[in-house]
């Protein structure tokens, strides 16, 4: 618990850090991406399937512009690459969790749980690093990308019921899985190498004594 309240305090000095950058268009988009959650969410369980499918519609294209406005204009940040990728679950999860439970959709439960709980996994997981280096080490690569897409375009056709829906949205699964599986493997080679470098240094220290 004093692990877990260390890095979390860790992480704030990150935010306070940063704070005179964060004031930015990205983050700003990203926050619009968290605040269209509940209204999508609401348009599932009301059946309201063009209106949730419009409104996710457009906050998956925040995801696009955000990136782009913050590399272009150098507005990049920690706070700000971390406020993107937890926007991008906050939007995917509980989406993905209304869909599961929708009477008017059929969605495999296993895609569900594979969904829901790589993205929690990996988020926490982020939190934790936000403020190592391997924070920054481990950032969204082409697959998390790739993954990210998927997901954006399974999600409505799952929405409007497309015939072939649930096998999109397997595949969707398995490539979330799969680049989970990946940032898992970046984050233990990199573990791996700082044990043996300052296990080396010790080694070394202790011949020189």
């Amino acid at each position: 618990m004093r692990a877990l309240r260390g890095k979390l305090v860790a992480a704030w000095r990150v935010v306070i850090e940063e704070k005179g950058r964060l004031v930015n268009w990205p983050n700003f988009l990203s926050i619009l991406r968290i605040i269209s959650v509940p209204s999508i969410c609401s348009y599932i369980q009301q059946q309201m399937i063009f209106w949730a499918a419009w409104l996710f519609v457009y906050a998956a294209i925040t995801d696009l512009f955000d990136g782009i406005i913050a590399r272009r204009y150098n507005q990049e940040t920690i706070v700000g690459k971390f406020l993107d990728q937890a926007a991008d679950k906050c939007l995917v999860v509980p989406v993905i969790y209304y869909l599961g439970k929708a009477d008017f959709i059929d969605l495999w439960p296993w895609i569900v749980t594979i969904i829901i709980w790589r993205e929690i996994i990996i988020g926490l997981g982020r939190l934790l690093i936000l403020d190592t280096k391997i924070g920054e080490i481990i950032s969204t690569n082409r697959l998390g990308q790739i993954k990210a897409t998927a997901q954006y375009i399974g999600i409505p056709f799952t929405l409007f019921n497309w015939p072939a829906f649930n096998y999109i949205m397997a595949v969707v699964a398995i490539l979330t899985l799969i680049s989970g599986v990946v940032y898992i493997l970046s984050f233990i080679r990199w573990a791996s190498k700082e044990y043996f470098k300052r296990l080396k240094d010790l080694l070394r220290n202790n011949k020189k004594r």
